[in-house]
């Protein structure tokens, strides 16, 4: 699995350098079905462009067909989300915190979800980060698997799944779903 998290404009550039003579290689392995959790700045970088506050447009991978542009303002707070995994209807809870604004220019990509409560992408929308095969992109932070269980064990199930591993229970999220609902209910209280 291929998990990668947020950081500043000056720490994402630094990855995008290191990362932009391997985008093929990554657009490989997620072609191929790679588990893959990218968080924040990561979400962004799988873009094509990145639009600085001063009109300078940097690029980024290029592996999906979406840009971000940032704002002067934040969108900040916590986020529900509804989504589907595995052909199930589920909730998704976090918290974003994120000047940038993804723009999705290709219908056929599929957000990762539909906006309950908070911003998403871009705070107009109503969609929340990407979904392609074993991807997630998303400005949920939260932390998110801890917090949102199916989440969690989607990307167990995967790994399992490209092991050729066959799992003989089904994993217990009691505890986890436990404290997932009680943020749901919080968060739909407000």
């Amino acid at each position: 699995m291929l998990l990668m998290g947020g950081g500043s404009q000056r720490e994402q550039e630094l990855v995008y350098n290191d990362l932009s003579p391997k985008a093929d290689s990554l657009k490989t392995c997620i072609e191929n079905g790679l588990p893959a959790l990218f968080i924040g700045g990561a979400y962004q970088l799988l873009g094509t462009s990145y639009q600085l506050s001063t009109g300078q447009i940097k690029p980024r991978l290029g592996i999906f067909n979406f840009y971000t542009k940032t704002m002067d303002n934040r969108l900040t707070g916590n986020i529900l989300i509804k989504t589907n995994i595995d052909n199930n209807s589920v909730d998704v809870v976090g918290f974003e915190n994120h000047v940038g604004r993804i723009y999705i220019l290709d219908e056929d990509l599929e957000p990762f979800g539909t906006v309950v409560k908070g911003y998403g992408n871009n705070g107009e929308d109503s969609t929340e980060g990407i979904k392609y095969k074993n991807l997630i992109g998303t400005h949920l932070h939260g932390p998110i698997l801890p917090k949102n269980p199916a989440v969690a064990d989607f990307f167990i199930n995967k790994i399992l799944e490209r092991k050729n591993i066959k799992k003989n229970t089904k994993l217990n999220d009691e505890l986890e779903l436990f404290a997932h609902n009680q943020i749901k209910k919080r968060l739909l209280a407000k």
